[in-house]
């Protein structure tokens, strides 16, 4: 009985008779093993035999010679009769294009028509199965959740072996998409691999059909690139089925396909976003706006964040919308990612993701610290709109660390603003910063240190008389303003310490006018001290010049 059953029943080496042999445009080799139907083993050694299916336990196979015909002008071929199985009756048809958009033109398409021969609905479970050639390296690279846990949630599965872009081909499998039936479980055991349909109903004499795209790409970017357009169903990769076919589709939805997604920032001051897309037919859309949402690496869907936007659009087949700030909506804020997720709105529910960053806008903060009031003026610069939620927070602290002592609110459209911080939010002997948050971004800006009480203004003349003395102006261009100034700070204290003195007006701390001669001459001091400055003076003179119009 053995010999018999070997020869009833040819193994892959010794039938090459029965194989179905197809290059796609990149050479990729695709030969089909009729007998079992079933990819046999690909270009070097992709596959040891993947893309069987079993009917409700039954393994398919045409059971009539030569097996197959060739068609669609020699890119496919169709079982040669239609075996029934305990009352399911099966065709099975596989195709390879001969050119296609680089994303999809490296793939073998299989369908399974799966017809309920009796006036009854009935249950069917049905597989896909098979072994890959990577044998004992096979590994999960990429599902279309974006990692490498796969799951009934995925749509398609990408393996490869330990050599990314050596060695075997890198394989992706589209099972499904997100309007088709998920599969029951999904399964991989080695380099084995299997998906299930469990109690699929099937109405009395109806058809139901299950499709399958397998890869062949040259490294796992490649395959990763393939499965995220095919997934989509493309016009091209639907190329020579029937509408009955399209219509009994029990694992992809035929709504119409999303294509060609942009998402950018098209206006960085506003600042907007805007996304453009096309769909396959005219039919309605809705595109969602999640913020703080990114795609990760290898994936294809919106991950994170919280959707801010949702607008529902009228029937078209092309499409641009625009989000921007605002006095009726403002919500953009600068600092993230934002995350498009644009839906065909049919009964396939075709979808497709992008994402971009919207930078920060912070420019610089300069600030002053009146030390006599004291308070802290401070103006914040933007090279943008600054955006939603955008705020100056103060700090009792040289690096904002600690409690925040207060907030002042920017306007989303503001492009500079100035903040006063006084009376109880400004105490002596503390440093103080400014942490300017620009929605998700932050930058910490240093203001200085509020002094002790400071000097009231005859000791200032004092001070300043003796500081403005120590510089060295003998033959430097600012040598006369430097004089100037030295002569109006001594008049002036001249000018203070005669009306102060013993024997001076007795009512002088209560007669104003009686300021004024000392006053005059401090404030020539402080021009010549700017004078002196414009002339190359030091700079220390700048912090007297504060200082006495302060004390003044």
């Amino acid at each position: 009985m053995s010999c018999l059953a070997i020869s009833l029943w040819p193994s892959q080496a010794q039938a090459s008779h029965f194989n179905v042999t197809f290059y796609d445009q990149d050479r990729y080799y695709w030969d089909l093993f009729s007998y079992y139907w079933y990819w046999n083993n690909g270009t070097i050694d992709a596959f040891d035999g993947w893309g069987r299916a079993t009917i409700n336990g039954t393994q398919y196979r045409p059971t009539s010679y030569p097996y197959y015909y060739r068609e669609y002008s020699n890119r496919g071929a169709r079982s040669a009769n239609n075996p029934t199985y305990n009352g399911f009756q099966v065709q099975a048809r596989v195709y390879v294009p001969s050119s296609g958009n680089p994303d999809s033109r490296n793939y073998g398409r299989t369908i399974w028509n799966v017809r309920n021969t009796s006036g009854s609905p009935r249950n069917l479970n049905f597989r896909i199965y098979g072994n890959l050639g990577s044998d004992g390296a096979t590994r999960i690279t990429r599902t279309s959740d974006g990692n490498t846990s796969w799951s009934t949630s995925d749509t398609w599965l990408a393996t490869d072996d330990y050599s990314n872009g050596g060695g075997d081909p890198s394989l992706s499998f589209i099972y499904r998409n997100a309007g088709g039936r998920a599969p029951s479980s999904v399964r991989r055991s080695g380099d084995n691999l299997y998906i299930d349909w469990n109690n699929v109903r099937v109405a009395g004499n109806a058809t139901v059909t299950f499709m399958l795209f397998t890869t062949q790409n040259r490294n796992q970017a490649a395959s990763f690139s393939e499965a995220q357009r095919i997934v989509n169903l493309p016009t091209e990769v639907l190329a020579n089925l029937t509408t009955a076919e399209r219509r009994q589709l029990i694992n992809f939805g035929m709504g119409a396909a999303v294509q060609n997604l942009a998402f950018t920032v098209s206006n960085n001051t506003t600042p907007e976003l805007r996304a453009t897309w096309n769909l396959s037919s005219r039919v309605t859309a809705r595109a969602q706006l999640y913020e703080n949402s990114r795609i990760p690496e290898g994936g294809d869907a919106c991950s994170g964040g919280s959707v801010i936007s949702t607008q529902n659009l009228a029937a078209n087949t092309r499409f641009t919308y625009t989000w921007t700030n605002t006095n009726n909506w403002n919500r953009l804020k600068r600092g993230t990612s934002y995350c498009v997720k644009v839906t065909a709105t049919d009964s396939g529910n075709a979808n497709a993701s992008r994402a971009v960053n919207l930078n920060s806008a912070i420019g610089s903060l300069a600030s002053d610290i009146d030390q006599y009031a004291p308070s802290i003026r401070a103006t914040a610069r933007f090279n943008a709109q600054a955006g939603y939620q955008t705020y100056m927070d103060l700090y009792g602290s040289a690096n904002c660390t600690g409690t925040r002592i207060q907030r002042v609110n920017i306007a989303w459209n503001a492009t500079s603003h100035t903040a006063n911080f006084s009376g109880d939010s400004i105490r002596r002997n503390t440093s103080y910063c400014i942490k300017v948050i620009n929605g998700f971004a932050s930058r910490n800006f240093s203001i200085g240190t509020v002094n002790a009480e400071p000097r009231d203004y005859p000791s200032s003349l004092t001070y300043i008389l003796g500081r403005l003395r120590a510089v060295d102006g003998d033959g430097e261009d600012f040598e006369d303003d430097l004089d100037d100034a030295i002569t109006h700070v001594t008049v002036a204290k001249a000018y203070w310490d005669a009306r102060t003195q013993d024997g001076a007006f007795e009512d002088f701390n209560d007669v104003a006018m009686n300021w004024g001669p000392s006053f005059r001459r401090a404030v020539r001091a402080i021009k010549s001290m700017s004078s002196a400055r414009r002339n190359d003076a030091p700079r220390a003179l700048k912090t007297y010049e504060t200082d006495l119009a302060a004390a003044i």
